[in-house]
């Protein structure tokens, strides 16, 4: 005789056993719901911590950037300068591309800077909205590097002052051709006499 005075493979044991079975697998399952539950609420309680694990790495890398903008600033680096082998001295970021590299050429020539055509000339492509007041201004930092409008307009600008048209000429043909909202708001140049 077995458990409760049944004997082993009647019908009592069988019920019984599977009672034991049904009775310890309950268990088991309420054990790992618990064990679950408490993992969960671990896991949200470290995070609540640490501020759900994103707000370190956040902050530290505004703080190493802010520091690196500072630490620039008060040793005041400027951009490297490359000699070309005319002798112009052209900013590094001039040699973006080849095209850029031909404006800045370009703003930098006697050919320009004699009558100092680019100031004469609006440029084209919205940049008054950054404070630019000439096609000039574009090329006294690093945005004639990255805009084609005005690489173009220098390019073309330098090109007719080279083939001996006025500054009144070179500004018709460049407000004719990139004005009128095209590509973007001019900027206030004064009109040219």
């Amino acid at each position: 005789m077995e458990k409760g005075g049944v004997e082993k493979g009647g019908f009592g044991s069988n019920l019984e056993n599977s009672f034991y079975r049904y009775a310890g697998l309950k268990v088991v399952l309420e054990t790992n719901t618990v064990a679950r539950k408490n993992t969960r609420a671990a896991k949200n309680q470290s995070n609540k911590r640490v501020g759900g694990g994103r707000a370190a790495p956040i902050a530290l890398i505004l703080i190493v950037g802010v520091v690196a903008v500072l630490a620039w600033a008060s040793i005041g680096l400027k951009p490297e300068t490359v000699v070309s082998e005319s002798g112009v001295q052209l900013p590094s970021y001039a040699f973006a591309s080849a095209r850029s590299e031909q404006a800045y050429r370009a703003s930098l020539d006697p050919v320009i800077q004699k009558d100092d055509v680019l100031s004469k000339m609006p440029c084209y492509c919205g940049c008054k909205g950054v404070g630019h007041t000439s096609l000039k201004s574009c090329f006294l930092d690093d945005h004639g590097s990255y805009c084609g409008v005005c690489q173009a307009e220098a390019l073309e600008s330098y090109e007719m002052a080279k083939a001996g048209y006025s500054i009144a000429e070179i500004r018709a043909q460049i407000d004719a051709k990139y004005g009128g909202g095209r590509f973007g708001q001019g900027t206030d140049t004064p009109p040219v006499a």
